[in-house]
């Protein structure tokens, strides 16, 4: 006969010996709730969209907090994801999606966050600081000095007005910093007094700039629409890290034709400065559009995928 199992006497529980009832194990197949695989499709697009709307197209201290309470609401994506897996042997739904979800939108704020910063800096800002200058007509090089128009956005220069290539120079530090100074036609005799030896201006401050458009070992300016004679005004320059850079290749200049410069003012030499101010707008709003186009192709392919 089958030994009887002693009873366990204090707690009134269990036989001894007596193996515990085990947890019910889901059964099956996991299944795909339709409802979470459209989620991890929209969440993350719109994340995406929201943020790198933000960032595209303001800087503000209301943008940032926008942004960010964005990513507070993709942290608390969090908690069902980690829920999903610590009762993923008692649901019979797929827990990966919650954390799919999770996570996209997690790098589609980080993506947002990123490009839609550098189409800020690279377009819309320099479309707005350009339209708080002012715009100068009928500056003459010969007569004018940078500090007549340190506000000066555009500057139309006098008829006759063209690049010196010959006095052109390039500073090179991995790119190549090109710099020309604009000057006029030669002062006529009863003006020669202005004028230096050899027909060069005693001061050059306004400076036609451009990168990797020369060799930086002579005078070979290519920047902009320098063979352009009907072109006669600038833009001014708007990157502030360029200009440390092309002030060396300023005083390079200097050193080596021995002329004077002293307030350089930096300008990109072209015939219509409104076109271009209009391109940095055009150009922020076409960068805008493709990065969410690739964002949502993106995002297909990988919940197609997962």
């Amino acid at each position: 006969a089958a030994p009887v199992l002693e009873q366990d006497f204090e707690g009134g529980g269990a036989a001894y010996g007596a193996i515990s009832p085990l947890k019910p194990a889901v059964k099956g197949r996991r299944t795909t709730n339709l409802v979470n695989v459209i989620a991890c499709l929209v969440m993350p697009i719109a994340v995406f969209s929201a943020v790198y709307s933000l960032r595209c197209f303001s800087a503000s201290s209301l943008t940032c907090v926008l942004c960010f309470a964005i990513l507070a609401l993709v942290a608390l994506l969090g908690v069902p994801a980690l829920s999903a897996w610590r009762r993923r042997d008692e649901s019979p739904l797929e827990p990966k999606w919650t954390t799919f979800m999770f996570v996209t939108c997690v790098v589609a704020w980080v993506c947002a966050w990123f490009f839609g910063q550098q189409d800020y800096v690279s377009n819309i800002q320099p479309y707005n600081d350009i339209l708080t200058l002012n715009v100068y007509e009928d500056i003459n090089p010969v007569e004018a000095t940078s500090q007549m128009v340190m506000d000066a956005g555009q500057i139309h220069f006098t008829k006759g007005s063209h690049l010196d290539i010959s006095l052109s120079m390039g500073f090179k530090n991995l790119d190549t910093y090109c710099v020309a100074p604009v000057t006029a036609p030669e002062p006529s005799a009863s003006n020669s007094s202005n004028s230096s030896s050899g027909g060069r201006l005693p001061v050059y401050d306004f400076w036609a700039v451009g990168v990797n458009c020369c060799t930086g070992q002579g005078p070979d300016f290519q920047c902009g629409e320098y063979n352009n004679k009907r072109a006669m005004s600038g833009l001014r320059l708007m990157k502030e890290a360029d200009r440390a850079y092309f002030r060396l290749a300023v005083q390079q200049a200097l050193a080596t034709y021995g002329i004077r410069s002293e307030h350089p003012l930096f300008v990109y030499w072209m015939e219509h400065p409104k076109q271009e101010i209009q391109a940095y707008l055009d150009d922020g709003h076409k960068y805008w559009v493709q990065g969410i186009g690739a964002f949502i192709g993106v995002q297909i392919l990988l919940v197609f995928i997962a």
